[in-house]
């Protein structure tokens, strides 16, 4: 399974579709004295917006959780909507 850090491409997955992010800060507030390596979905993560759908705006700073912020790599396009395959970490 692949480990993604801060600076990579993603998407983050909105009421308007996937949104293309980099992601900018990696926060485990778990798991933070734990000595277990990576993030699980309980990780926050804060990612910078690199294009505008809907209401979301080129440049804007979201944080959400590792749930909805999907790498890039992990998602293939469909004829009538996107896939996200196997498996990603967060570190």
């Amino acid at each position: 399974m692949k480990t993604n850090t801060i600076g990579t491409l993603a998407f983050y997955d909105s009421f308007s579709g996937l949104i293309p992010c980099r992601v900018e800060e990696i926060e485990d507030k778990l798991h933070r004295d734990s000595n277990l390596r990576g993030c699980s979905s309980s990780c926050i993560i804060r990612a910078k917006l690199t294009a505008s759908r809907g209401a979301y705006k080129r440049g804007e700073i979201i944080e959400s959780t590792a749930l909805h912020i999907i790498p890039r790599n992990y998602v293939r396009r469909r004829k009538y909507g996107a896939r996200i395959i196997g498996g990603y970490r967060w570190e």
